[in-house]
């Protein structure tokens, strides 16, 4: 009997000094902190602490409700962890959360957060992927049909419903945005210097050699079907050309005085006067916003202290409204006279006009970037802070709603009220450029990440002023298009 006592006991002092060794299980975390509603699709970020009485280091399990849990990294013992989630349809869902220490012994769970997600506005409908990044704009022909042309060298044509109808091959990237004209003819231009003409099938119709790559620069198509588009370093030294050509591809006119080694392109007045920008020396300088007649010749030209960038709108009443690279928005009288000009950040996009004559465009203003709005007299409206951006900002898309729709460089389509105050976000997989919205009230916009997006909006583009890129959703630059 005492051997088997002394037994017992060794066995006790043995399980009592390995249980010495063992931490205590962690304290139970705070319900996990987070936001009440959201959309599906976007990633949502939720937090939590918690405690280990010996102060261990401990890691957090999150439960989202949908049969995914998700483990966080190790933490210190009352660090708050985060850790973010979305969800692929609507409903009601409960996120709690449990604490795990080194000894694998766990906490009880949390109470739960509960989140409602909702469809509706802000929801991805479809996503298309391509091979390369999309800089461009895509462009809605009246059928529905979405054309977006890529970096991977293809032009696509995507149905409404996100399935390829067809794809053409140019000889080079392609970073222009496609516009759409007359018998629904698409018109590119691939930085293999060729400017693309291809029917709604898909087949080529012809294509024009021009002296250097189209990089960056889109056409314009005027009321008459002239496709005007801007040529750079014509002839070496920097020389620029405004080319004017005909529906089947023979050239019009050209004017070696307009043109920008930038990326803007010209647009086109209800009256057919074409507006282009202007740099008349290698050296860069002086800079001008020129206006031509729709048979070429030169009407006037407005000075402006910078390189022109970004492409041109023009409102309602003929006011033409462009930005230049020492920071400025300028407000061009019909006659090419100066009304106004408000200063900016840095790196601007192209403006674009709501129904109201309020002027969008986004600057990058490190550390931040903001979407400006500016009253049709000059003053500032209000502006909307966003992460710091960089060159090549998108332009804006006005919806008939009033809705702002924006993207970023963190990879968000921003959809702003006209006041602007926040509707709701879209996280994409890169950097976001000019967006389109369809009649149906669907966001078409292309992505760094090769991918073209499908986003449900509220309604359909603003049907007056000048509420997008290049005009309209046929991208034809044209104040008097579609």
């Amino acid at each position: 009997m005492r051997e088997l006592t002394v037994g017992l006991l060794s066995f006790l002092l043995v399980f009592a000094a390995a249980c010495s060794k063992q931490s205590p299980r962690p304290d139970t975390p705070s319900t996990p902190s987070g936001p009440d509603t959201g959309h599906v699709n976007y990633p949502f970020v939720f937090a939590t602490s918690t405690t280990a009485p010996r102060g261990d280091s401990i890691r957090y399990q999150f439960d989202w409700d949908d049969g995914d849990r998700t483990w966080s990294g190790w933490c210190a013992s009352g660090e708050t962890a985060q850790l973010s989630h979305s969800w692929s349809s609507p409903g009601t869902h409960g996120v709690r959360v449990k604490a795990q220490n080194r000894d694998s012994l766990e906490s009880a769970w949390s109470s739960a957060h509960t989140i409602v997600i909702l469809s509706g506005p802000g929801t991805l409908k479809w996503r298309y992927q391509t091979g390369g990044a999309i800089n461009g704009s895509p462009a809605i022909a009246a059928d529905g049909t979405v054309y977006v042309a890529s970096d991977d060298s293809y032009f696509y044509a995507l149905n409404a419903d996100g399935t390829l109808r067809w794809r053409y091959k140019t000889g080079a990237g392609i970073s222009s945005s496609p516009a759409i004209g007359e018998g629904e003819v698409v018109y590119v231009a691939s930085n293999d210097s060729f400017l693309y003409a291809l029917s709604p099938d898909g087949t080529l119709g012809w294509r024009y050699h021009e002296a250097n790559r189209c990089e960056g620069r889109s056409p314009a198509i005027g009321a008459d079907g002239t496709v005007y588009i801007i040529d750079h370093d014509v002839g070496g030294s920097y020389g620029r050309c405004l080319l004017a050509l005909n529906t089947d591809g023979t050239l019009r006119w050209n004017n070696l005085e307009y043109g920008s080694s930038e990326f803007a392109s010209p647009v086109v007045a209800a009256n057919g006067t074409v507006y282009a920008p202007a740099c008349r020396s290698s050296s860069g300088g002086p800079f001008y916003l020129c206006a031509v007649d729709p048979g070429g010749s030169p009407k006037w030209r407005c000075s402006v202290d910078g390189y022109i960038c970004e492409t041109p709108a023009v409102a309602a009443d003929g006011t033409i409204y462009v930005l230049d690279g020492y920071n400025y928005l300028y407000a061009i009288a019909p006659d090419g006279s100066l009304k106004w000009r408000f200063q900016t950040g840095d790196f601007c996009s192209s403006p674009t006009i709501a129904a109201d004559g309020t002027v969008y465009f986004g600057t990058d203003e490190s550390p931040v970037g903001c979407l400006y709005a500016v009253n049709p007299d000059g003053s500032l409206k209000w502006r909307y802070q966003m992460p710091q951006m960089s060159l090549g900002y998108p332009s804006a898309a006005v919806a008939s709603d009033g809705t702002v729709y924006f993207g970023n460089t963190d990879g968000e389509l921003y959809a702003l009220n006209a006041d602007g105050t926040l509707r709701w976000r879209y996280q994409a997989g890169g950097v976001i450029n000019s967006p389109a919205i369809a009649a149906d009230g669907t966001i078409y916009f292309g992505c760094s990440d090769g991918s073209i997006y499908a986003v449900e909006g509220s309604a359909g583009l603003a049907s007056v002023q000048w509420p997008k890129f290049q005009h309209d959703n046929q991208n034809t630059g044209c104040a008097g298009g579609p």
